[in-house]
């Protein structure tokens, strides 16, 4: 066996937004490739340099684990007919989370049982959050069950997928910021109290209220958190310290508070917390941030992934993508604040210097004078200088 031979990983529905972030992640994975990848209305196109074919066209055999990115209750049809050829499955639909059948994939808290499965359950993008924000103080015996759990989730529009809804057209969307599915009926509810009791005993209420943020990507989730004792935010920093000491896709932030900043193109999940003043039994509040096509769903499913084929967990976590914040993070690591190495950094700064003083000695732009002679005068703006050089040269 070649231990350095790449991993055939098949994906399913890869036109959505979950879909191609999936190939995007493992078009820069070290150890796995791309054996096929699925699509609908966009089969016959390349993606990432993959052809998608349709579904019930897939070739499953030539994958030896594949990732569904299927819609809810269509994924569990063809993640069955490929346990069926003896593939092993990471589902990012809701179809096994609460199922017997499959392990709830979690890393951070079962990861043991990933590595072992055939089939794993890739948790919601807002039950990550949530989940890795309050499994250490439940599990600590710190939440006061008699009381309720609130969560205040916003979360971008990729989040309700690419579909076309008339409520998140960018003329509903802009501007605006507002909350939906109130009345603790989510569809994530379920999947919420049954993982915390499962991994920690707590049975109390959660009332779940998320919001649509005017937004591309990203979940930021206010935590509202009753203790059996009060604790101060050094305590508590110190909690979450020592249970994601290890975890390379946890951040948890000492006298701060995370912003979407923090996490966007990361497959990272980033902690804090602030005690709660001027109220009569103690209170935790504790934010919690994530991507919510990366963390909270492609980069998860691959470091699930990696898990079962016994890789290290952030390998192909480089999250190709485009735009001009693409640019500047093109090669940071998504489960590190700091990705691009040092020397990198150094080289590509010189190059830059080099590029802005060469085009600092061309910035020169003739100023026509009375007759034929002109003079010159240097101009230190490159916008200026385009715009000047322009009208200079369009002068008859």
């Amino acid at each position: 066996m070649n231990i350095h031979a790449r991993v055939p990983v098949g994906v399913l529905g890869a036109s959505g937004y979950v879909g191609q972030e999936l190939l995007r992640l493992l078009a820069g994975h070290p150890r796995a490739a791309v054996a096929f990848a699925t699509a609908e209305s966009a089969a016959g196109e390349r993606r990432d340099g993959v052809e998608l074919v349709r579904v019930e066209d897939a070739p499953l055999g030539r994958a030896e684990i594949v990732l569904s990115a299927l819609p809810h209750g269509v994924s569990a049809r063809y993640v069955q007919e490929a346990r069926g050829l003896g593939k092993r499955a990471v589902d990012l639909s809701a179809d096994f989370r609460l199922s017997p059948d499959a392990v709830y994939g979690l890393t951070e808290v079962t990861r043991s049982h990933v590595a072992a499965a055939d089939l794993v359950a890739n948790p919601g993008c807002y039950p990550t959050a949530a989940l890795l924000a309050l499994l250490p103080l439940a599990r600590g015996g710190l939440i006061d069950e008699s009381r309720e759990v609130v969560i205040d989730a916003a979360s971008g529009v990729t989040g309700a997928g690419r579909a076309l809804k008339r409520d998140l057209l960018f003329g509903e969307v802009a501007e605006d910021f507002r909350a939906y599915a109130a009345g603790n009926e989510h569809r994530h509810l379920p999947e919420l109290k049954a993982t915390l009791a499962r991994e920690s005993g707590f049975t109390g209420d959660l009332v779940f209220t998320p919001h649509l943020l005017p937004i591309k990507r990203g979940i930021l989730e206010t935590i509202h958190v009753p203790l059996t004792r009060v604790i101060d935010r050094a305590t508590a920093e110190g909690i979450y310290e020592t249970v994601y000491a290890n975890e390379p896709c946890v951040a948890v932030l000492h006298g701060a508070l995370p912003s979407l900043k923090d996490v966007v193109y990361r497959n990272r999940v980033a902690i804090g917390v602030a005690p709660v003043a001027n109220v009569r039994r103690p209170r935790l509040t504790v934010i919690a941030a994530i991507d919510n096509l990366v963390k909270g769903a492609a980069g998860q499913a691959i470091q699930n992934m990696n898990v079962m084929l016994g890789l290290p967990e952030p390998r192909g976590s480089r999250a190709e993508h485009s735009g001009r914040q693409a640019g500047r993070q093109r090669a940071r690591s998504p489960c590190m604040a700091r990705g691009v190495r040092p020397r990198a950094r150094a080289a590509r700064a010189r190059r830059g210097g080099a590029r802005r003083r060469a085009r600092r000695q061309r910035l020169v732009a003739p100023a026509r004078a009375a007759g034929r002679e002109a003079r010159w005068r240097r101009v230190t703006s490159p916008e200026v200088a385009e715009v000047v050089e322009l009208v200079m040269w369009a002068v008859p």
